[in-house]
């Protein structure tokens, strides 16, 4: 027979291990939720970013429009640059905000 302090050597040893496994799996699920938040982060992210670099072409084509249009049509592509420009620098910093980058 196992004298009383081998005993409860070994009990301890196996409620710790217990312990651990129940670690891991806790852990290891955190983890996926880590993973999971991530990637629906960065597609978020991806989505809204690739959103502004169409806006940016958009600026890039009425600024083209600009350079090439005539004194007389001037102001009306002036306007829809600038209410453009306006929104698109309003989304761009709201996603610094977001963000928190300065």
């Amino acid at each position: 027979m196992k004298n009383t302090k081998e005993s409860k050597r070994e009990e301890y040893i196996e409620n710790l291990s217990n312990k651990l496994k129940e670690w891991d799996q806790d852990l290891e699920k955190v983890e996926e939720e880590i993973d999971d938040r991530f990637d629906e982060l960065k597609s978020e992210y991806s989505d809204k970013i690739e959103n502004l670099q169409e806006v940016r072409s958009k600026l890039k084509e009425e600024l083209s429009k600009i350079e090439e249009s005539s004194s007389e049509t001037f102001d009306s592509i002036k306007k829809d640059l600038e209410k453009l420009w306006q929104n698109s620098r309003k989304s761009l910093e709201s996603l610094k905000d977001e963000l928190e980058i300065d």
